[in-house]
């Protein structure tokens, strides 16, 4: 037969021989083989599970770090959206009172037509109202008076601001208009008489359908919810809509502890209002009482993992499909263990070598249409998705080390971003920052915002840097366009505020005509309402020469110069030196106060203002001193100017730098538009600066700013 002795041939159709082991031993040698073969085949099919378990966990983690991410984004965009709502809103409200308060015998028609044309400027407002002291409507405006006037002394929100005196702006609970039937949320101001006694409130109805409009052009997808909430947890507005919720105070749940002390949150848990499990963001609206909570349902948030964990799973599956293929023919084919043995080799090799790939392409997944990067702070090396490399301009040899990133920075910035970056992983905190960088296929300039964070750097874990990086360049331009609206608006305030003066002149003449010539023949009343007119001018015009200098800040064609803060303090000093003499005002001024850039004028006016508040609100129950000093602090020089004054309460610090914000009645402390810290903010800020204040709210009070030091 052509086959050695001792062997069992078996012949196959060609002739061949193939050789079996013979009962001398070798048979319990197969065996054995045969069990080494299953328990490799088994550790291979284990390793492969687990590593496919510990992608799918992997991705799970990176899809709800995305989804944070994006709600983290959308709360402030939608934040911002509702705090410029809620501030136009105010703005024309607190114009409506100032006219009102400043001439409080208007009749009922110009009372209307205040009312009608402030309403016009805030279309989203479904109507404004004024109800007079006894809680009874007096005017509304864009709906039909209902007859009888309705009564508003049962509402919660109007005898909190009845019974609790404050100017500031208020946001009541939603309620069911008594005119119309519908849903809105009251915004509500107090107004006081003369005596600062309470006249009444001036409230403007929101309709709580504006913000859920609002909320749907974000189209967030099914099982996402966008709300609107007080600080109390009270909601005033939700989508998708549900009427119950409308108005009720829900739980302090987790998200109302995350965002309770005035910090942004986030949070996984289940919603009182759907019981679903969900991903919650919260995010406080400016200055306002308010926070929006944005959440998903985990499902949702999930959904693109379920099929990359498919797409996992499937892989693992042919992996182990493979595995066994391969060891039932090694079983076969016991001969040809060496080869057998190369294979195997060769498949573990392959298995890690899918498992990495599988890795790194999972975790380049672009989140929405941001670009994203790994980097691998130990090698120095880091990847990047398709999208990030279009952002930068960069191909597939483009060096991707540290060096590499600086280079794609614009030349100027380069040495700071190194520095950023050598802080970030010193003090292990987070990526986030916005910078220019130079494209490198068409050298255009590009503006990025870079989000990351660290994670690893345990004991045999590497430290890496994932992150985000998202083109903002279209968002610099519309910021850019919104300077130039806003410088326009200041030439038109300026130009509007010069115009003003003439009829006011004209008014104030013809008024004191009348008074000359009449006043022997009018009663008191008479008398009065002349009287009335005569102030009102004035504080008009005295608005209108403030407003004059607000919009000339930083349009002055005087350069900036050199000048002396000791000769500037003594000009203030020499422009003030009548109210000064007159309030018993000790002026003590340091002798050490420095050189620096600025505009003569400007700094004037601003030691002025600051002065002239100091004697304004000075205390009743001390003498007045001020004192003015200054000290070096890295770069820039620290003025302060203090007094014994009255004091301001922590809580205003926010405001009081604000236009038209007075703390006290406009008849107190000798009255007051309103705008003077206004303007000195806006000197501080023309000059490169920044302005604050100290004070415990009853012991004095301390203005300071900075200035860059001339050398």
């Amino acid at each position: 037969m052509g086959c050695r002795d001792r062997q069992i041939a078996l012949a196959d159709a060609g002739g061949l021989c193939y050789p079996l082991p013979a009962n001398d031993g070798n048979e319990s040698k197969l065996l054995s083989g045969k069990r080494y073969l299953f328990w490799r085949a088994a550790t291979i099919g284990l390793a492969i599970l687990a590593g496919a378990y510990g992608a799918a966990l992997h991705l799970r983690d990176l899809a709800l770090t995305r989804a944070e991410i994006n709600l983290r984004n959308l709360g402030h965009a939608i934040a911002g959206q509702t705090e410029a709502t809620m501030a136009g809103i105010e703005f024309a409200l607190k114009g409506v009172r100032e006219r009102i308060e400043a001439n409080p015998l208007q009749t009922p028609e110009s009372l209307t037509t205040i009312l009608t044309s402030e309403r016009a400027n805030v279309p989203f407002l479904r109507s404004m109202t004024l109800i007079g002291a006894d809680g009874i409507m007096r005017f509304l405006a864009n709906l039909p008076m209902p007859s009888p006037p309705s009564d508003f002394n049962d509402r919660a929100w109007f005898m909190d601001v009845r019974d609790n005196p404050g100017r500031h702006f208020r946001i009541g609970e939603p309620v069911k208009s008594r005119v119309t039937g519908l849903w809105l949320v009251p915004l509500i101001l107090r107004l006081d008489d003369r005596r600062g006694q309470f006249a009444g409130t001036l409230v403007g109805a929101l309709d709580p359908a504006f913000f859920e409009k609002k909320f749907m052009d974000f189209n967030l997808g099914p099982g996402a919810a966008i709300a609107l909430q007080r600080k109390d947890s009270m909601l005033l507005a939700r989508q998708p809509f549900d009427e119950t919720t409308i108005g009720q105070v829900f739980p302090k749940g987790p998200i109302y502890q995350a965002v309770k002390d005035g910090a942004d949150g986030f949070v996984r848990a289940t919603s009182a209002i759907d019981g679903q499990k969900r991903l919650i963001s919260g995010t406080h609206v400016g200055t306002y009482p308010l926070y929006v909570a944005i959440s998903v349902t985990e499902d949702a948030a999930l959904a693109g993992w379920r099929v990359q964990g498919a797409i996992v799973g499937l892989a693992a599956f042919l992996l182990l499909l493979l595995v066994a293929v391969l060891t039932r023919s090694s079983l076969h084919l016991q001969a040809e263990a060496e080869a057998r043995q190369e294979t195997v080799r060769r498949l573990d090799e392959t298995v890690r070598e899918l498992s990495e790939s599988e890795r790194v392409l999972q975790q380049a997944q672009d989140v929405a249409d941001l670009g994203y990067y790994v980097y691998d702070v130990e090698t120095d090396r880091w990847t990047s998705s398709p999208i990030l490399d279009r952002i930068f301009g960069i191909d597939a040899d483009y060096p991707r080390d540290a060096q590499g990133w600086i280079d794609l920075v614009a030349p100027e910035n380069r040495p700071a971003m190194r520095d950023y970056l050598t802080h970030l992983l010193a003090t292990k905190a987070g990526f986030d920052r916005e910078y220019e960088i130079v494209r490198k296929a068409d050298g255009a300039r590009r503006w990025v915002h870079g989000l990351g964070r660290l994670e690893g750097g345990a004991p045999g874990q590497p430290l890496r840097l994932l992150g985000t990086v998202r083109d903002i360049t279209l968002a610099r331009e519309r910021e850019d366009e919104i300077r130039r609206s806003n410088a326009e608006l200041e030439q038109f305030a300026y130009i509007a505020s010069h115009d003003l003066r003439e009829p006011l002149r004209t008014i104030s003449s013809f008024v004191a005509l009348l008074e000359r010539r009449y006043a022997d023949r009018l009663d008191a009343e008479g008398r009065d309402f002349i009287r009335f007119a005569k102030d009102g001018a004035e504080r008009l015009d005295h608005l209108v020469l403030d407003l004059l200098d607000y919009s000339r800040i930083g349009r002055s064609a005087q350069p900036l110069a050199p000048v002396a803060l000791a000769e500037i303090v003594a000009a203030a000093r020499q422009n003030l030196a009548e109210p000064l003499i007159q309030a018993g005002v000790q002026l003590i001024v340091a002798d050490d106060l420095p050189i620096l850039r600025a505009r003569k004028d400007e700094m004037v006016r601003l030691f002025q203002n600051l002065i002239d508040n100091a004697i304004k609100y000075r205390a009743a129950d001390r003498p007045c001193r001020i004192e003015i000093r200054a000290r070096r602090e890295a770069n820039v020089w620290r003025i302060e100017v203090a007094d014994t004054g009255i004091g301001i309460k922590t809580e205003y610090f926010g405001r009081i730098f604000r236009i038209f914000q007075r703390l006290h009645p406009i008849d107190a402390y000798g009255g007051g538009s309103g705008i003077g810290l206004a303007i000195c903010d806006k000197i501080v800020k023309s000059h490169g600066g920044r302005i604050g204040v100290e004070s415990d709210g009853a012991n004095g009070t301390t203005f300071f700013f900075t200035l860059p030091a001339a050398d």
